[in-house]
C-alpha cells in the first residue's frame, strides 16, 4: 500500500527527492489526496472480499442506496483501520523487518508447519470434531509461545535500553 508502517520501499533518499520536493500546493495537495484514496480504495476491496461486500443481514434488500451506503460504511471502517495503524505505529526501518523475518517468522512458520505434520498424524483417524478442535488448539498453542517468546525478548530490550538512559541521566 505504501502506507506507514508498511512503506519499507520508500527510504529517506525518496523523502528529499521526488514529489516531496518538486510540489507544492495543490500539486502536492493532489499527490497525497491520491494516497488517502488509495487508502480508501484498499479500503474497500476489504469489504468486498473479506466483509460481505453490500450484504448487511438482509438490510440491502430493502433499498439499494442502502447497499451504497454499506458498501461505503464498511469501506470507510476499512480506511479508519488503515489509517489507525499508520498513525499509531512507528516506521519500521528494512533491517528491522528482516531481522523479525529471518530470526523470528521464518522459525515460527517452520514450527507452525511441523506441529501441524504431527498432528494431522496423530489425528488421522479422529473424528472430524476431533481433529479440527485438536488443530485449533494446536495453533492456538503455537501462537501464545510465539507471543511470550516476543515479550520476553521485547522486555529484555525495553530494559536494556532504559538502564543505558538511566546510566546517562546519573552522569549528568
Amino acid at each position: 500500500m505504501g502506507r506507514a508502517p508498511f512503506d519499507l520501499a520508500e527510504g529517506e533518499s525518496e523523502l528529499v527527492s521526488g514529489y516531496n520536493i518538486e510540489y507544492s500546493g495543490m500539486k502536492f495537495g493532489m499527490f497525497y489526496a491520491g494516497e488517502l484514496l488509495h487508502a480508501f480504495t484498499f479500503g474497500g476491496f476489504w469489504a468486498i472480499f473479506f466483509f460481505g461486500g453490500y450484504r448487511f443481514f438482509g438490510l440491502e434488500k430493502v433499498s439499494p442506496f442502502l447497499a451504497i451506503a454499506i458498501i461505503l460504511f464498511k469501506a470507510l471502517v476499512g480506511y479508519w483501520v488503515i489509517m489507525w495503524v499508520k498513525y499509531t505505529m512507528m516506521r519500521i526501518r528494512i533491517d528491522q523487518m528482516l531481522a523479525f523475518n529471518w530470526k523470528f517468522l521464518t522459525p515460527v512458520a517452520f514450527v507452525l508447519v511441523m506441529v501441524t505434520a504431527l498432528m494431522n498424524a496423530l489425528l488421522r483417524g479422529a473424528d472430524s470434531w476431533l481433529y479440527i478442535t485438536g488443530m485449533i488448539l494446536s495453533n492456538v498453542i503455537v501462537a501464545w509461545v510465539s507471543m511470550e517468546i516476543v515479550r520476553s525478548v521485547s522486555k529484555k530490550e525495553r530494559e536494556r535500553v532504559e538502564g543505558v538512559k538511566q546510566v546517562v541521566e546519573a552522569h549528568h
